[in-house]
């Protein structure tokens, strides 16, 4: 074994080896601080289908873009279960249908940011019972504020929005969602 190990060192040393670069390609602060610029096709009461997570298939309403990039959207909770939540825009398909969002859903969509969403695990573990208590009753209160006038706004904008809005998109396996979808949503356009 001793002249396997040697004949095997003495070709490593022999072959040339390429000089390692030192440099690395780092980002830059200003690129982590730039938020990722909103799709032109985004708007505000924009119809968005989610694609990833717990709530894959459903159809949420943008309400706006956080500081982080991400994407403000809920579904109203007693029509198909959705809480308000950040998604990142890669994550999600535009549909034509748009609801027109009352100012008062607007004002409080803008009480959102992306510290409202991030966890807590800086505490001691009886410190941190009660942290999670509070928030989630924050959340349970911000997310009955923020139903309440976007509810009316469905239901003011069309009844067959619900439906719409309750279905899911499921996809198979060799369907494409830009083509399948879009013939779904082409129905609900005249609403």
């Amino acid at each position: 074994m001793s002249t396997r190990s040697t004949k095997k060192s003495a070709h490593a040393a022999a072959a040339p080896t390429a000089a390692k670069s030192t440099t690395t390609t780092k980002k830059t602060t200003e690129s982590l601080e730039k938020p990722q610029s909103l799709l032109r096709d985004i708007e505000p009461g924009q119809v968005l289908v989610l694609l990833t997570g717990q709530y894959r298939g459903s159809r949420v309403i943008f309400l706006r873009q956080l500081d982080s990039g991400l994407l403000l959207v809920t579904g109203v909770v007693s029509i198909n279960s959705v809480p308000a939540r950040r998604v990142d825009q890669s994550y999600v398909i535009v549909t034509d249908v748009i609801i027109p969002l009352p100012q008062e859903t607007l004002e409080i969509a803008n009480k959102f940011d992306d510290s409202f969403f991030q966890s807590v695990c800086e505490f001691s573990l009886q410190q941190k019972e009660q942290k999670i208590q509070e928030i989630n009753q924050e959340r349970v209160n911000m997310q009955k504020k923020l139903e309440g006038p976007l509810k009316s706004a469905i239901l003011k904008h069309s009844k067959e929005i619900v439906s719409y809005l309750t279905n899911r998109a499921d996809l198979a396996q060799f369907e494409f969602p830009h083509l399948e979808l879009g013939q779904v949503d082409q129905a609900y356009q005249k609403y």
